[in-house]
């Protein structure tokens, strides 16, 4: 068997010129495009986590406040029962007082939250 050395040089000669080409025309513009695409992918996720983290804000912020609203209904509706029970036993009156005051701690936390101090509740 008689090798053509000449042919065998040509196609190795070819080869590298293929591999040069698809390197150069193929595989770099699609590992730009990859790249491109992680880069885009992380920042809609950086986003999605920043509006995450504001829709928490926002429901705590709406919970403080419906906690506050229902504070501040129940020591108007407390204050409402004492005037209305002014002729009560000693015992009602003074379960009426202890409402009221719980209410009015209830609220003070409530505006300490709204002003920005940070209180543990006890619940």
């Amino acid at each position: 068997m008689l090798i053509d050395w000449f042919t065998v040089g040509a196609q190795v000669l070819n080869f590298l010129i293929l591999v040069w080409l698809l390197k150069h025309f193929l595989y770099k513009p699609i590992l730009n495009a990859i790249d491109a695409r992680e880069k885009r992918i992380a920042s809609e996720l950086a986003d999605a986590d920043a509006k995450k983290s504001e829709a928490k804000r926002s429901a705590m912020t709406f919970k403080t406040r419906t906690k506050c609203s229902i504070n501040s209904a129940a020591l108007y509706l407390a204050r409402w029962r004492t005037r209305r029970r002014s002729s009560a036993s000693a015992f009602s009156a003074r379960r009426t007082k202890m409402r009221i005051t719980y209410a009015l701690r209830k609220r003070s936390h409530c505006e300490m939250t709204k002003n920005g101090f940070r209180v543990q509740s006890r619940t």
